[in-house]
């Protein structure tokens, strides 16, 4: 029927599952399929002295109503030693959105674009599998039927990029002391040099940025993660991060650096008659 929660953006612990996957006809085939995989799966963890630590789940891998690729299970404490169709998986941990819909399992198309436009109004977008969590069984009515959708989701960055327009920045508001300061660290800047300018002068710059160098920057300036949180984001180090952003951070000042606007402290010309104001670092 409709979303009864809010939407929420949180960060998933990294969890193990117990699953059966298996290719049917999902008109013909899914209830039986559901309903033997979840008896299955539970009679398993009963043997082996388990207890699934959540609500069984199914995950639709495409779109193929004919040839439709599920996988249903429980979320488990930790690895399971399993033979035959059952399959034991880790998920790392990740950012996801959630929320709870009422009403037969048909209807679930309403929520989910609720959820892909509040992912795009925040600048995230889905990442991996769509996960249908049936918080009770099919025994009550379909229009009280409860599920917990719960999509992963990645940043695809807001600030210059969101829908492909190129956003009013002002970066005495929006970027005060932080970018000014790694973009000028180690550099001396003339006395006319003002945010505005600046912000003027490297627009252009991050419009031509990768995709991906413009999101590191909106995370580590805009939303001021740390390299360290950023390096969560990606799965990478944090020396791979800060290596990355450097790099990006070159390219912004080779704008300012042929006005001459900023010149390296060390090599700059100490009898020129331009006026040099030293970076205070705070």
């Amino acid at each position: 029927m409709a979303r009864i929660s809010k939407i929420l953006l949180l960060k998933q612990p990294g969890f193990y599952t117990l699953t059966i996957r298996r290719t049917i006809d999902f008109n013909k085939e899914f209830s039986g399929f559901a309903e033997s995989s979840f008896s299955q799966i539970k009679q398993y963890l009963e043997s082996i002295n388990e207890l699934p630590t959540g609500e069984p789940f199914v995950c639709f891998n495409n779109s193929d109503m004919k040839n439709l690729d599920v996988e249903i299970g429980f979320p488990v404490t930790s690895s399971v030693y399993t033979d035959g169709d059952m399959i034991s998986t880790y998920h790392h941990p990740h950012k996801i959105i959630t929320a709870i819909h009422s009403g037969a399992y048909e209807t679930h198309d309403s929520t989910i674009k609720e959820m892909n436009l509040w992912a795009d109004d925040h600048g995230y977008m889905p990442k991996g599998k769509t996960y249908y969590h049936y918080l009770n069984d099919t025994d009550c009515p379909d229009s009280e039927l409860l599920t917990k959708i719960i999509m992963p989701v990645k940043y695809a960055g807001g600030y210059w990029n969101h829908k492909d327009k190129i956003l009013t920045m002002n970066m005495s508001k929006e970027y005060p002391e932080n970018l000014m300061k790694d973009l000028l660290e180690g550099y001396d800047y003339s006395g006319e040099l003002t945010p505005e300018i600046i912000l003027s002068e490297i627009e252009c710059t991050i419009m031509e940025l990768k995709e991906k160098q413009r999101i590191l920057l909106e995370l580590r300036y805009h939303k001021r993660l740390s390299y360290r949180e950023i390096s969560e984001e990606y799965g990478v180090s944090s020396a791979a991060i800060r290596q990355s952003i450097n790099g990006i951070l070159g390219k912004l000042r080779s704008g300012l650096k042929r006005k001459d606007w900023i010149v390296n402290s060390d090599n700059r010309n100490k009898d020129t008659s331009t006026e040099w104001i030293p970076f205070k670092k705070d």
